[in-house]
């Protein structure tokens, strides 16, 4: 063993450096362990040899009878650490490279230890036979936390471990005890090198209503989807576990605060593209997601982490399905609104108050004649420049902050106007979640109605889909009092829980509200297959489908070939 160098690097973070001196000479590939008990000999025969991997170079280093003991004939196949990889068989679980490479702990000056167990394709080329090894060593670090070096040992195994075959999890997510314990490695290696990182929790919202549905084998295909989706979309160096039923902790390490709003938005949008489909319909898993920032020595304690990144869950949750809310540990009152959020909700109250939010019409067209069948009244802003801003997401927040009254009002009154000016004109207006469990938004819509010439049938009030679902059985009861006063219902912001729209049918529901965004898929060829799909269902179950959202021409056309019969277009 060569002496260990006391040298001092200057500017770094410590006294210690990592000695890189070879250990293990290379050897000629003719080369044969001595006949006799040698210590050479005796690893051979127990099916053991040792080794040492640059990871800089990627160049492996093996003692002169590994081929010997590993039953792999030509030992220059193996000179790097990418050829050994490619002898790994799919049923390992990991392999050095992800034990190594990936690791999330702190060198302190005498390596971090690994153990990994895998399988190996192994013998000549037609004859090939798989064995299990197990393999030990450590790895040694660079200043900035990076394995430059590992130096271990392999031991053939007598049969394959059974705690890895037969796993029923998706083999990607990591136990919930694994994920907190590479939780609290990722804190330490943030506080020791001052690097970032990410930790996001995807919330299935209604995986327990499915399983209620149809059964708890309905989990297992769900999380396989997302497990699918997440192996994807993930770099290996990230970190994904089961945190709790229905609910997947990601940690993405080493990532720079700056582009992490691009990166969790990216994982959500994939989220929200997950769909299970089963015989005869196909399930669309609901999708909240919350985020939380950690730079360097912010990070406090893994507590403290799950704490906030659960409040921002619970905000995302609050706000409907589909929704990501991202935090970071640097700021201030974490739990509270951010700041833009804040802005667009004030940007609306001032409009509100003077006169600039306004409704604009956009027609939704029958699919197989072309004819506008009503017109929706989207609410915009009027900026100070005259222009018109969609204030969709503005009002589904204020929604979430407790003005929702306010601005359901101030619809409604411009909504008489449009019945008023238009009277063979039908018009669709969307309003919040507690707008027909509010007695003095009742009245007014009533009197409107009873006042404006022709208004009755000719109003269609779309209410969230959430609405109906959380109010159950009192469900059916607000949409006839609705109805009673002489308009029609509609569920907006339909998020694809399937099992619970038949009740829907009987209320008499104009339609179900479907955004475009959330029909998206990354292939078109797929797309079609689920748009399909979803417009049969949604037909079987005798209700129609509308699709909101701006459609080019292209998908107008593809969007009725799939079956909807309602899809909304915003004017050329």
């Amino acid at each position: 063993m060569a002496k260990r160098s006391t040298k001092k690097v200057a500017g770094s973070r410590s006294d210690y450096v990592p000695d890189l001196t070879p250990v293990v000479a290379a050897a000629a590939a003719s080369q044969h362990p001595a006949a006799g008990a040698t210590a050479q000999a005796i690893l051979t025969e127990i099916g053991e040899t040792v080794y040492e991997w640059d990871l800089v170079t990627d160049k492996l280093r093996w003692a002169s009878n590994a081929a010997g003991a590993l039953g792999i004939p030509n030992l220059r196949k193996i000179e790097h650490g990418r050829d050994f990889d490619s002898l790994v068989d799919s049923d390992s679980l990991m392999n050095r490279t992800q034990a190594v490479r990936h690791a999330i702990a702190v060198d302190y000056g005498d390596g971090v230890p690994y153990e990994v167990t895998y399988a190996l394709r192994v013998g000549k080329e037609g004859n090939k036979r798989k064995i299990w090894v197990r393999d030990r060593g450590r790895w040694y670090g660079n200043h900035e936390g990076e394995p430059v070096l590992a130096r271990g040992a392999v031991r053939v195994q007598p049969n394959g471990p059974g705690d890895q075959q037969g796993t029923e999890r998706p083999r990607f997510f990591k136990e919930r005890a694994h994920l907190l314990r590479l939780l609290e490695d990722t804190l330490a290696v943030s506080q020791h090198y001052a690097v970032p990182f990410i930790l996001a929790v995807v919330s299935i919202d209604n995986l327990k209503l499915a399983a209620e549905t149809y059964g708890p084998q309905i989990i297992d295909p769900i999380l396989q989807e997302f497990a699918t989706t997440l192996e994807k979309t993930v770099r290996d160096t990230d970190v994904v576990g089961e945190l709790a039923e229905g609910e997947i902790g990601i940690i993405l390490n080493r990532i720079d605060p700056q582009e992490a709003e691009t990166a969790v938005q990216r994982i959500a949008e994939r989220m929200n593209t997950v769909s299970v489909p089963l015989r005869d319909r196909v399930v669309v898993p609901v999708v909240s997601v919350g985020a939380l920032v950690v730079s360097g020595t912010e990070a406090d304690g893994m507590r403290d982490c799950l704490d906030a990144v659960r409040r921002a869950l619970m905000r995302a949750q609050k706000a409907g399905g589909g929704h990501l809310v991202l935090d970071r540990a640097d700021e201030p009152g974490i739990g509270e609104p951010q700041k833009a959020r804040e802005d667009d909700v004030d940007e609306l109250l001032r409009t509100l108050r003077e006169g600039r939010l306004i409704l604009s019409q956009i027609p939704v067209r029958d699919a197989a004649t072309g004819k506008t069948v009503f017109l929706h009244l989207a609410p915009h802003l009027l900026n100070e420049n005259g222009e018109l801003i969609p204030a969709g997401k503005a009002v589904d927040r204020a929604e979430g902050l407790g003005f929702a009254q306010l601005v359901d009002m101030r619809l409604l009154y411009l909504a008489r106007e449009r019945l008023a000016a238009a009277p063979k004109q039908r018009f669709c207006l969307g309003v919040s979640t507690g707008a027909l469990l509010n007695e003095v938004w009742l009245a007014n819509l009533e009197r409107i109605l009873r006042e404006t010439s022709g208004a009755p049938n000719r109003l269609i009030v779309a209410v969230p889909f959430d609405t109906l679902l959380a109010r159950g059985a009192e469900a059916a009861e607000l949409v006839e009092g609705v109805r009673a006063l002489g308009a029609t219902l509609a569920a907006r912001r339909f998020d694809g829980r399937f099992w619970e729209t038949r009740p829907l049918a009987k209320m008499g529901l104009e339609f179900l509200e479907l955004e475009l965004a959330q029909l998206r898929m990354d292939e078109a060829e797929a797309e079609d297959r689920a748009w399909a799909s979803t417009a049969d269902l949604v037909a079987a179950m005798g209700l129609r489908a509308l699709v909101s959202g701006a459609a080019s021409a292209e998908e107008e056309a593809r969007l009725a070939k799939a079956g909807f019969p309602l899809i909304e277009k915003k004017p050329a």
